[in-house]
């Protein structure tokens, strides 16, 4: 396959799914400048979530309510919450099985576009994602089935088992321009040697139905450098070398060693929702 393959599904099959996640909790994470303070959640949650768990409005706002059911908050997006950073994350599953079982409609995408572009190629035995907040998930009770449940995890300890998930750009971000604390968002989805690809891919579909061309979330793919390091992993980025568009229903696939990143929303509206996409960490079937 070429290095970044491209498809494009009919928008109306996802807009099930993507009705479905509005009413989901997302795993989001916050600059805090203002005066909700993660110590100030209760025991409880203190202990075992890393940022904020929430559901979210069409347009990406945060519900007004509560967080997780316990924190109430007034005015969420622009007092209460300070200045958002980061991306949005809801997991769903860390192979075939957990998906199928745990969100029946995002494991029907996967296999309807694994079967109608890939000729069935991929599992979701892939490469496994940490996912800040998730944590807590590991004392719920609803989550016997997650692999290694019951054990304590220290803050900051995001366990990378997730190959199926949800991925969200909020409309503020942008707005806010960056942070000073954020590094360079170029990444590989693979444990970050660039060598270490073994027919391992990310899957990416592109989950609005409206979205204008000057609205930003174009993936921009890069080559591998030696001036700019990864700020944490430590290997070269080089300059922009591809720029895949945010276009509704677009499926891309491209190999897990190909280093990305996704340009924030330029604009925020409710017509167009924020930025979604579902994610698929996904391997070549032996």
């Amino acid at each position: 396959m070429n290095l970044i393959e491209k498809h494009y599904i009919n928008i109306a099959e996802l807009s099930k799914v993507l009705d479905w996640m509005v009413h989901q909790y997302w795993y989001i994470q916050i600059h805090n400048d203002t005066n909700l303070d993660r110590q100030d959640w209760g025991n409880d949650q203190s202990k075992l979530a890393d940022s904020l768990i929430t559901t979210l409005t069409p347009d990406g706002k945060i519900n007004e309510g509560f967080i997780h059911g316990k924190t109430p908050i007034k005015d969420p997006y622009h007092k209460s919450l300070g200045v958002i950073k980061g991306v949005w994350r809801m997991p769903f599953g860390w192979d075939n099985e957990s998906t199928k079982q745990r969100a029946p409609l995002v494991w029907e995408v996967f296999d309807k576009v694994n079967k109608l572009f890939f000729n069935d190629e991929f599992t979701l035995d892939g490469h496994g994602e940490g996912i800040r907040a998730t944590r807590q998930m590991w004392q719920d009770p609803k989550n016997h089935d997650l692999p290694g449940w019951g054990k304590f995890l220290a803050r900051g300890n995001s366990p990378s088992i997730w190959t199926s998930y949800a991925n969200g750009r909020p409309n503020g971000m942008h707005c806010h321009g960056n942070l000073p604390e954020q590094k360079s968002g170029a990444h590989m989805d693979s444990d970050g040697n660039p060598d270490n690809w073994d027919g391992y891919y990310t899957i990416l579909i592109n989950l609005n139905p409206i979205w204008r061309p000057n609205s930003g979330g174009e993936v921009i793919f890069h080559e591998l450098g030696s001036d700019e390091k990864h700020f944490r992993r430590g290997y070269g980025i080089g300059y922009a070398k591809e720029i895949v568009a945010h276009e509704p229903g677009l499926v891309m696939c491209y190999p897990s060693n190909y280093i990305h990143r996704t340009i924030p929303n330029v604009v925020a509206n409710e017509e167009e929702r924020f930025q979604q996409k579902l994610a698929f960490r996904v391997r070549k079937k032996a």
